[in-house]
């Protein structure tokens, strides 16, 4: 067993204007990009719900992990690397922008 390394991260990050210092935008991008990328999207789908195809947009409803509780529905990209803009596995979320659902998806 080796030590964690930067390889075995997986980001989860906004990447649109961030809704929480002006006004909300309609809509919000967010992106998780390395080696979790697919388990963290599976944990926001309803179970036995399989990840999108790859490569292309998907409209789907997003769930918290731990309670269930329906988050959003939103347009989900998965991109499994090495194909992907990083090399890693990608995953785009476009989702509501309000400031509430924004800052669900980034706790969840």
């Amino acid at each position: 067993d080796r030590p964690p390394t930067a390889e075995d991260d997986t980001i989860f990050a906004l990447s649109t204007p961030v809704p929480f210092s002006g006004a909300p935008s309609a809509l919000s991008v967010l992106r998780l990009s390395g080696p979790h990328a697919g388990a963290a999207l599976s944990s926001l789908l309803p179970a036995g719900q399989s990840l999108p195809r790859p490569r292309r947009a998907s409209l789907r409803s997003l769930y918290r992990p731990d309670t269930k509780e329906a988050l959003d529905q939103a347009l989900i990209l998965y991109m499994p690397g090495p194909r992907s803009y990083t090399g890693e596995d990608t995953v785009e979320i476009h989702a509501h922008g309000s400031r509430a659902v924004v800052a669900e998806l980034l706790d969840a």
